[in-house]
């Protein structure tokens, strides 16, 4: 999951899909009581049943020169440097990734709006490797 999605529309070329389709994006938004940076950040964090750690993902603040891609990484190599996961992250980890980008659209009018222009297309993954955890 993350980086980047693409529009697979029948018998075109696939395009770029809207930044808000990307879970890497950094715009904060509200989830559980705590602002999260984007949805990587909040997906990666919620891995682990340790607060400390779900803090210390929470913690990783994009630079001022930083693209979003180099944040979502940055955060997404953190959560792969952890192996207490919570017991039932393979039973929620689907559901946490939804209520994580339900939240961030709900607090958003503008990703709303951008998301409704590939509501008539299929999204694919445009990101290389296995980026699963």
């Amino acid at each position: 999951m993350g980086g980047p999605c693409r529009i697979a529309r029948p018998g075109e070329p696939h395009t770029q899909a809207p930044k808000c389709t990307d879970n890497f994006q950094v715009k904060p938004f509200m989830f559980d009581g705590r602002e999260w940076e984007s949805v990587e950040q909040c997906y990666q964090a919620m891995k682990f049943p340790d607060v400390a750690i779900q803090e210390k993902v929470r913690a990783i603040k994009k630079t001022a020169t930083e693209k979003d891609s180099s944040h979502g990484m940055r955060v997404w190599s953190e959560g792969q440097r952890h192996k207490a996961f919570r017991k039932d992250w393979d039973a929620v980890k689907v559901e946490v990734m939804y209520r994580a980008n339900l939240a961030k659209y709900l607090q958003h009018a503008d990703l709303r709006e951008a998301s409704a222009t590939t509501s008539c297309y299929a999204l694919e993954i445009a990101a290389q490797g296995n980026l699963e955890n």
